[in-house]
């Protein structure tokens, strides 16, 4: 619970957060193109969730498959310290491109889905 905890609290923070303040960048720099705006700040958004969100999910990920073993039952910290003593920084990122990109895709959809459901569904 608290591993996830720790990637989903920052992680929608970074999203929501990205996805607010660029969407209101964009359409300031790029009024015509509304569409393009919310496509770029969802999949930009969706880019700062897992480059914050990563390091929490590779732990999360590795204490719920690595129960047994040389790791036991460590504690959060412990099972921190331990990875990163045997994997570097660079662990917590393992395999963090095709994560990127995936969610810059699926994120640009789903915002620019969210913006044109609203606008349906507002009566005036």
């Amino acid at each position: 619970m608290v591993p996830t905890l720790c990637r989903e609290v920052p992680g929608n923070f970074a999203f929501f957060g990205t996805y607010q303040g660029l969407s209101e960048v964009f359409q300031s720099w790029f009024p015509k193109y509304e569409k393009t705006s919310t496509l770029m700040a969802g999949g930009f958004g969706g880019m700062a969730f897992w480059l914050v969100a990563q390091p929490a999910d590779t732990i999360k990920s590795n204490m719920q498959v690595i129960q047994h073993g040389k790791y036991g039952n460590m504690n959060l910290f412990t099972f921190c310290r331990t990875f990163h003593a045997e994997n570097g920084i660079s662990g917590f990122y393992r395999g963090i491109i095709p994560v990127l990109l995936r969610a810059f895709l699926a994120n640009a959809a789903l915002f620019l889905t969210v913006e044109e459901s609203k606008k349906l569904l507002t009566f005036s």
